[in-house]
């Protein structure tokens, strides 16, 4: 019998003391989460040329599409 009032008793402590970790935590997360979205994906800082490189890469494809279909191939070797 002794042991269910101490078992509630802590158990009661615990959950008071989560529930000011918690409240204290929220601000900050959506604070980072905030600046994170911000500043933009990560990729940009690792690769910030990426949409560039990207742009040529895609003209590139399309010029040498072009340049296949000018091309007089048949059908059956494309």
């Amino acid at each position: 019998m002794k042991k269910i009032p101490l078992l509630l008793l802590c158990a009661g402590m615990y959950f008071f003391g989560a529930n000011d970790l918690i409240a204290q935590q929220t601000p900050q997360k959506q604070a980072i989460l905030q600046e994170e979205a911000e500043e933009g994906p990560a990729l940009f800082k690792f690769e910030p040329d990426y949409l560039a490189s990207e742009e040529a890469r895609r003209k590139e494809i399309l010029l040498m599409r072009t340049l296949i279909d000018s091309m007089d191939i048949s059908e059956g070797k494309r």
